[in-house]
């Protein structure tokens, strides 16, 4: 016997025993087995059950809970956004010695939510928000400052202090044995 005939059969006594009560022979035949005879039913009931799924995972918008933590987190981050220009815009009057500027990596975490993985503008704050525009700019411009930094103390390390580029006649060559 395979499992889907032991499954039906087992199915069918237990439907014969508790629904006996409540629905006659002939109800009962329109519903089980499936059968040409049960097929309105059977259609019917995955017509509608998928007339739910379909309301409650696609037609159903937002609650709106979650639209209000959008709005209060699109008002933080444009806050935090201001925050950081106005610091930025003061440090840029002092000399290059005495600036410091924020670290790229934090202004990008204001422009992208890691949490959500979505940018900032999702949560409220318009593309061309003057806010918005300026931080993407001064990300701009500390990116190309950290890199150059990066590569300034890159090429100092690489350089040698006594000026023969590490080249060491007497020593044996690694890999002169592969």
């Amino acid at each position: 016997m395979s499992i889907v005939s032991f499954a039906a059969t087992q199915m069918e006594s237990l439907l014969d025993v508790y629904l006996s009560a409540y629905l006659s022979e002939e109800a009962f035949a329109r519903v089980w087995p499936l059968s040409k005879a049960s097929l309105p039913a059977w259609g019917g009931f995955l017509g509608l059950l998928m007339v739910t799924w379909v309301f409650n995972f696609i037609v159903i918008k937002k609650p709106d809970a979650i639209k209000r933590d959008e709005e209060k987190r699109g008002k933080f981050y444009h806050e935090m956004m201001k925050a950081v220009l106005t610091y930025s815009s003061k440090e840029e009057l002092k000399s290059e010695e005495e600036r410091k500027r924020p670290e790229a990596s934090r202004v990008y975490k204001l422009l992208w939510d890691d949490v959500h993985k979505v940018r900032t503008t999702k949560y409220g704050i318009a593309k061309n928000d003057k806010v918005n525009v300026q931080m993407e700019a001064l990300l701009q411009r500390l990116l190309v400052h950290e890199l150059k930094k990066a590569v300034k103390y890159t090429t100092e390390a690489n350089k040698d202090p006594d000026n023969n580029n590490n080249n060491n006649n007497n020593a044996p060559d690694p890999d002169a044995d592969a």
